[in-house]
């Protein structure tokens, strides 16, 4: 379905390998933040684990209504919405008295104990999970505690045990001596650094038949591990400790000069400059490329400017040449230009 939806939409699926959160950086350290709110929920709440759709939701719910520098200190539902409605804020997990709407007798109770769960209620009673309208909070009940049947269960009685133990050591046993012969510690090493190798852990399908993972799989995994483990500079002052980024600084550095991209002139007056960002990446081959953006995404609705992109061709546009070359056999050359993005001519402010 989600494949189905992002092909009428125009949207391309990339797949990215997994334990590898640098290749969605954006969306994984949002996850990462709302990962932090929710154990620090849990910690301080002393809830169940299986609330933590409940508590992820809660997080997001905050973090809407939380001002961030990246929109000039304004939260995200002022920018959608044009107001914040902070009525709603409550602590996580903090009890709650829903009022009981269905038809009840004289002497019936009229409210059940929940706990304040992501803006719903999780029942204590049938352990669900309700909506309601008319609810009273206790803001003084923040911690969670668990009855004492349930406690008790998780006690073990020790007693039976310490008498078996006592049967044990009160009998004779005679114990052999044995001899153990002297063995070479690098040897030990050795067949201990091989056998780890050969160990793998069998997994077996549903029909019980073990599944053997083939031995193809290892080349391609070490080529996977080589391309990921090359350590990319994060800031522009690690690259400079480096000779290879260094180099690849100046590089870029020559090329904007050589084109003349930039040149010094005053700001209007009520403007500001848009910052800079080095981005530093490791192709297959080995070559190191830095490059020098604007951090475009600074400038507001109401000023100036056109989408701006570099002068190269969509994948698209090259594949239909490609298909078009194949099948009147003709002959394909291609061609490297470097710093393409920068031969674009601007015809806006920026």
């Amino acid at each position: 379905m989600l494949k189905i939806f992002c092909r009428n939409k125009g949207i391309n699926l990339e797949n990215t390998l997994p334990y590898t959160p640098q290749q969605n950086g954006v969306a994984e350290r949002l996850n990462r933040t709302l990962c932090d709110k929710t154990r620090t929920v849990f910690a301080e709440t002393n809830l169940p684990k299986f609330l933590w759709c409940e508590a992820i939701q809660c997080a997001a719910y905050q973090l809407n209504r939380s001002p961030s520098q990246a929109i000039n200190f304004k939260t995200p539902c002022f920018m959608k919405y044009g107001h914040n409605d902070m009525s709603r804020l409550r602590i996580f997990g903090l009890k709650a008295w829903p009022t009981i709407v269905t038809k009840q007798d004289k002497l019936s109770k009229r409210a059940i104990p929940t706990r304040m769960v992501g803006y719903r209620l999780w029942n204590l009673e049938d352990n669900t999970i309700i909506i309601s309208r008319d609810v009273i909070f206790n803001e003084n009940d923040i911690e969670y505690k668990e009855k004492e049947e349930d406690k008790n269960e998780k006690y073990i009685n020790l007693e039976e045990e310490q008498n078996i133990q006592q049967d044990i050591e009160s009998e004779n046993t005679e114990i052999e001596n044995t001899k153990y012969e002297d063995t070479n510690e690098e040897d030990e090493t050795i067949n201990e650094e091989t056998s780890d190798r050969k160990q793998e852990i069998e997994k077996r399908s549903k029909s019980g038949r073990i599944i053997k993972r083939p031995t193809y799989f290892d080349e391609y995994e070490s080529n996977i591990v080589i391309c990921l483990s090359a350590e990319t500079p994060n800031s522009f002052e690690e690259a400079m400790n480096n000779t290879e980024w260094e180099e690849a600084v100046n590089k870029e550095l020559n090329a904007l000069e050589k084109l003349e991209t930039w040149e010094e002139n005053k700001l209007p007056a009520g403007k500001k400059a848009i910052d800079t960002k080095w981005i530093f990446k490791e192709k297959e081959d080995g070559t190191k490329k830095a490059r020098l953006v604007v951090r475009g995404f600074q400038q507001k609705k109401e000023d100036t400017f056109q989408s701006n992109y570099a002068p190269v061709a969509r994948h698209s546009t090259i594949r239909m040449f490609l298909s078009k070359a194949i099948q009147e056999d003709l002959k394909i050359i291609q061609l490297d230009i470097p710093t393409a993005f920068l031969n674009g001519k601007l015809k806006s402010d920026v």
